[in-house]
């Protein structure tokens, strides 16, 4: 059977390969040292029943095979990494339809596997090529908004924070959603790929 028609299915969510052979891009991002770090990732396609529109995950795999700091222990780099992909994977694509998920791969299997939310600050919108107005009260007719240190609110619509429009963050401490053992495999499965188990 074709793999790309092959669909990993949960209660939840699905993920469905894009590529076939399953395309691995390989990027470099800079470590603790600002030393070169490796990392591969690639696509698939999700479909969740909240979803009207179907998502994009981008995986990112890390492998300790290679000796680089750890996309968990470098902020930074992390950042520098995720707006690298996002400007060359999926440019002009809305933000609230791409999710991150990284995931560290040892000799005895996986160690970490996490959706990063994709975030943004009222600053970084406020010089991206994003549409946005600041004002005093907000808005409240739908928009995006945050609040700056001024009180000011800068308001902007969904559709226009896209990816390469602005630079974005992640927090790995607060905002990450480790990923199920189930998930993970759907993941593997989706992708082609053998599950290598878990390290724990």
């Amino acid at each position: 059977m074709d793999n790309s028609e092959i669909t990993q299915q949960s209660p939840e969510i699905s993920y469905q390969q894009i590529y076939n052979p399953p395309l691995f891009v390989p990027r470099m991002f800079p470590g603790i040292d600002r030393q070169p770090c490796a990392v591969r990732y690639t696509m698939l396609r999700i479909k969740k029943e909240s979803f009207g529109i179907p998502h994009i995950a981008i995986v990112v795999i890390q492998t300790d095979k290679v000796p680089s700091t750890f996309y968990t222990n470098t902020d930074d780099g992390r950042d520098v990494l995720v707006n690298a992909i996002l400007r060359e994977a999926v440019p002009g694509v809305r933000l609230d339809f791409v999710h991150m998920i990284f995931i560290s791969e040892h000799d005895n299997g996986i160690g970490v596997a996490d959706e990063l939310p994709i975030l943004v600050t009222p600053e970084s919108i406020m010089v991206s090529r994003i549409p946005h107005t600041i004002s005093k009260k907000p808005a409240n007719d739908g928009l995006m908004e945050m609040v700056l240190p001024s009180g000011r609110t800068v308001s902007w619509k969904s559709y226009d924070e896209v990816a390469g429009a602005v630079e974005v963050f992640t927090d790995y401490d607060r905002e990450r959603r480790p990923l199920s053992r189930t998930e993970i495999e759907n993941i593997y499965n989706a992708i082609g790929l053998p599950f290598p188990g878990m390290s724990y």
